[in-house]
């Protein structure tokens, strides 16, 4: 889970393991992704969206809040999503670096920033 103050407010991003909603050939977990309102902390759920992989491990928003950044351990890949600040929606995948067979699978990402 991460919770990240941005310029819209607070996001919250979980990842749902072993998800089956968008698929299992190839497995594709997903992310769900809440507002959290910097007026009263209220909630709003924003549509899951595709983690492109299996297992999120970990994942970090850049300092915009534009891209998410996500770390998949078990398919071995690592995958930036972009992210419509005025919405909170993600948008589309704008990278995916797929990991070679018997590499370390990522498990953390960092934006150096």
């Amino acid at each position: 889970m991460l919770s990240r103050e941005q310029p819209d407010g607070y996001t919250i991003v979980v990842s749902n393991r072993n998800d089956t909603i968008f698929g299992t050939n190839p497995e594709n977990d997903s992310l769900a992704s809440y507002k959290i309102s910097s007026m009263n902390g209220t909630l709003t759920e924003q549509p899951l969206v595709p983690a492109h992989g299996a297992f999120p491990r970990q994942f970090a928003l850049n300092k915009a809040g534009t891209l998410l950044a996500v770390g998949l351990q078990n398919s071995g890949n690592l995958v930036v999503l972009k992210r419509n600040v005025t919405s909170g929606l993600f948008d589309e995948e704008v990278a995916n670096i797929n990991f070679a067979i018997g590499a370390n699978f990522p498990v953390c990402v960092v934006w150096d920033e």
